[in-house]
């Protein structure tokens, strides 16, 4: 099967390929998840029994190697919205994770693994559907030198997560006590203190030596006089301008942009929205919002992105 889809590939040069005789859907990405031609791939993914209306498709991934990288299950079939038990798998074939999903959120045992193929870490995740959250606790832990560190919920645990280190305690599965670390991309060094899980405080140091003080660890940023009043100002605005005068019907959209260091509105994108409402003065009327509260990471200003859905209506 994967070599006839690679020669569907190679023969079309496209980014989407379907193979309806067999039920299968395949697209290729490049290695930062962007969609990608037939050349310059880095994976494939191929959903299984795509034309059919289970709830539940099986999807597989695979490295331009031929090697399995993802085996999971979706509850959409365009984009991954996991369900279930997922394996993850390194280049040289080796199991990397294997996890479980409640829509698209990880809940319960989690299983990760060194490139050899020895056990790294064991995890007990539970994520509550009702607050959205989820509680991580750390079972069982083996350093790079294949030292364990953390036995049954207590000793010592160290995470390299998106360019930023920490070590510190664990007691029953959770932080606590202080923890040290450095953030590369922030190019900051902090120290932390916690509480069963719980952050009391923190200081991160800059490049120019300059002290911060923190209790949580992100704040976004947000609008001075609140989102109802940005709500408010975005729906005034796009109503008189843009429905059609004998739509009343109310119009979704999905906005994004980001909230720099100044406070300033940069990178709007209209994600989606119907046809009539895709519109150059979308982008100015988020733009010209310009009263936010700056939002922090680690005590310093940084750059906050938001998605929001938005309902316009017609009523008055």
């Amino acid at each position: 099967m994967k070599q006839k889809l690679l020669l569907f590939l190679l023969f079309y040069n496209s980014i989407t390929l379907f193979a309806q005789e067999t039920k299968e859907y395949v697209t290729a990405y490049d290695s930062l998840g962007r969609f990608s031609d037939a050349e310059h791939y880095y994976y494939l993914r191929v959903v299984f029994d795509y034309y059919t209306t289970k709830d539940l498709s099986e999807v597989k991934e695979f490295y331009n190697t031929e090697v399995l990288k993802k085996r999971c299950y979706s509850k959409n079939k365009n984009n991954l919205v996991l369900d279930g038990f997922c394996v993850d798998y390194y280049e040289n074939g080796n199991k990397k994770q294997e996890s479980n999903y409640i829509d698209n959120n990880l809940n319960g045992k989690q299983y990760n693994y060194f490139e050899n193929g020895d056990l790294k870490s064991v995890k007990d995740i539970l994520y509550d559907e009702e607050l959205l959250t989820s509680e991580i606790k750390i079972i069982q832990f083996w350093n790079d030198y294949k030292v364990q560190k953390v036995i049954d919920g207590n000793g010592e645990y160290e995470e390299y997560v998106e360019g930023v280190f920490s070590n510190g305690g664990i007691k029953n599965g959770v932080k606590n006590g202080v923890w040290t670390g450095n953030d590369t991309k922030q190019r900051i060094k902090f120290t932390e203190t916690y509480e069963a899980g719980k952050l009391i405080s923190g200081i991160s140091t800059d490049k120019d030596n300059v002290d911060y003080n923190y209790t949580s660890l992100i704040e976004m940023a947000s609008p001075q006089k609140g989102w109802d009043d940005f709500f408010s100002y975005f729906n005034h605005n796009l109503k008189l301008n843009l429905f059609e005068k004998n739509n009343s019907a109310p119009a979704k959209m999905i906005i994004s942009f980001i909230v720099d260091t100044n406070g300033k509105v940069i990178k709007p994108r209209i994600i989606r929205a119907p046809y009539s409402l895709i519109n150059s003065n979308i982008i100015s009327f988020i733009t010209k919002y310009k009263k936010w509260n700056v939002g922090k990471r680690k005590g310093i200003n940084s750059d906050s992105f938001f998605m929001l859905p938005i309902i316009i209506s017609n009523e008055k």
